[in-house]
């Protein structure tokens, strides 16, 4: 009996060392998100060749990976790493309109942890308002990219778009609120946006009766 007592500690030791079943799909779910974005990183950054072959990889590359979604936690994953892709230039990149268009309902419903891509998407519109940009980031980038903004933010105002278009003074007001704001922004499962902390306001306890 002495001798399976080793043996009995070791096996516990092996099992612990083990991960747990649940982890490694997600393990698997990181690597295959990494190596798409890596992928769309390094050949579909320039928005020139615009051809349509191109842009069909491109959005073939990020529609599956909202198709493969199977719970919660890799939602927030992907969100997660969407909106880091998102924040590595601050000017358009030709994958930024794919991840936007086609993975802003994975951003609105599981808003990631770290909110300085809202800043980034912002200044990625503020860029593509000068003149010398592309037509598209000025048109359809900057359209959508909004539209993701102003699902996110309780902002007390509205910036509207039409035909792809901006209004510009609307859009001037939103981009100095967010810069004047941004600091005290914070996720509000209430709101289901991130919402200005100062506005949150604690109840106050009533007074005993004396």
């Amino acid at each position: 009996m002495t001798r399976a007592i080793p043996v009995a500690l070791s096996f516990l030791l092996l099992a612990g060392c083990e991960q747990p079943p649940e982890q490694t799909p997600l393990r698997t779910f990181a690597q295959e998100v990494d190596l798409t974005i890596a992928e769309l990183q390094r050949n579909y950054s320039s928005l020139e060749p615009r051809t349509g072959e191109r842009i069909n990889t491109s959005r073939g590359l990020v529609s599956p990976l909202m198709a493969t979604v199977r719970n919660d936690s890799q939602a927030a994953l992907l969100a997660d790493r969407f909106a880091k892709a998102l924040r590595t230039s601050e000017t358009f990149q030709m994958f930024d309109y794919d991840i936007l268009w086609i993975g802003s309902d994975v951003l609105v419903k599981f808003p990631p942890q770290d909110k300085s891509f809202l800043m980034a998407v912002a200044r990625k519109v503020q860029h593509a308002r000068r003149p010398d940009a592309p037509h598209a980031y000025r048109t359809l980038y900057s359209g959508i990219a909004v539209g993701l903004l102003v699902n996110l933010v309780d902002y007390p105002g509205r910036v509207e778009t039409y035909d792809d278009r901006l209004n510009e003074a609307q859009w001037q007001r939103f981009f100095a609120w967010l810069e004047e704001h941004f600091d005290v922004l914070e996720y509000s499962p209430e709101k289901t946006k991130y919402r200005r902390t100062d506005q949150v306001v604690t109840p106050r306890r009533r007074a005993l009766p004396e």
